[in-house]
């Protein structure tokens, strides 16, 4: 299903009843209101972006716990 507003708090919306399976590269659906040839794609862009994400979360986890261990990141002990 997708899901737009032109209000940034979706306080109205319109819904277009479609829903794509990536894995399978399957639709369910009455009408075909999306461009099906672009799913795919899309579809590929928001797995990398989350894959980019976690990438990103697990560095900044990683530099954090290395932070908090001393490892030669800010000021240190007091004197």
């Amino acid at each position: 299903m997708v899901v737009g507003s032109d209000e940034s708090y979706f306080a109205t919306f319109d819904a277009v009843r479609e829903a794509y399976f990536p894995r399978t590269n399957e639709w369910i659906g009455e009408y075909p209101f999306l461009d099906r040839r672009a799913m795919p794609a899309v579809s590929a862009r928001i797995s990398r972006d989350a894959e980019d994400r976690a990438a990103f979360a697990e560095r900044e986890r990683r530099e954090r716990a290395a932070g908090a261990g001393g490892g030669g990141y800010g000021p240190g002990p007091p004197p």
